[in-house]
């Protein structure tokens, strides 16, 4: 079963909202044994055509460089970092540009294909 929750802070000041998502998220655990994850949007100052990809990538060899090839196939990768996750998976987090908000889905499918490789 479905649930999906969201948070608006009106006051202009800053909150902890990844704390308060991930309270949110452990409410809905019960609903059922689907996947979960969250977004947080504004407050990162990205360009308008700018976004942040965070991807799960088992450390196998190999791997990290097919995803960097499927992105580089769309776009140029403007930043990146690899971020130690849980077992043997990193976190491969990039910033890159689309002329199109329509190419976001094409380019997430297409790396979702890869084996042992998670878009967040």
């Amino acid at each position: 079963m479905c649930g999906i929750a969201g948070i608006v802070y009106k006051d202009g000041k800053l909150h902890p909202a990844g704390r308060d998502m991930t309270k949110m998220l452990h409410a809905l655990q019960h609903r059922g044994p689907d996947s979960a994850g969250f977004s947080i949007y504004g407050g990162l100052k990205l360009a308008k055509d700018e976004y942040l990809l965070n991807i799960e990538i088992k450390e196998k060899k190999g791997i990290l460089n097919k995803v960097k090839d499927t992105i580089e196939a769309m776009t140029r990768i403007k930043s990146e970092e690899k971020i130690q996750s849980v077992e043997n998976y990193i976190i491969y987090r990039c910033k890159i540009s689309l002329d199109s908000f329509s190419q976001l889905k094409p380019l997430i499918t297409e790396i979702d294909k890869i084996e042992d490789v998670t878009v967040l």
